[in-house]
């Protein structure tokens, strides 16, 4: 009983340790979806107002890198886990 309990506590805690992996890769996620919104308002501002001109004076909006928000994090990508609580 206590090797399967000991089992079980060991598995929450890998779960666990994944879920902040992924609860960090989200944050920052978010928070450049915010920079880039924040951004938002000016730009259309901009091409409103001069809408055939193109200019280089705007910085482009910074990317979301594969590395800040990966695809596998996407829930239509997750899949069903297939590990399962072991035997008590």
């Amino acid at each position: 009983l206590q090797t399967g309990i000991h089992e079980v506590v060991t598995f929450i805690r890998n779960d666990q340790a994944i879920f902040v992996q992924r609860l960090v890769s989200v944050e920052k996620c978010l928070t450049q979806l915010q920079v880039q919104l924040s951004q938002l308002p000016g730009t259309l501002t901009e091409l409103l107002q001069s809408p055939n001109r193109i200019t280089t004076e705007a910085a482009p909006a910074q990317e979301i890198s594969e590395d800040d928000c990966p695809t596998s994090f996407n829930p239509a990508n997750q899949s069903t886990p297939t590990r399962s609580f072991p035997n008590l």
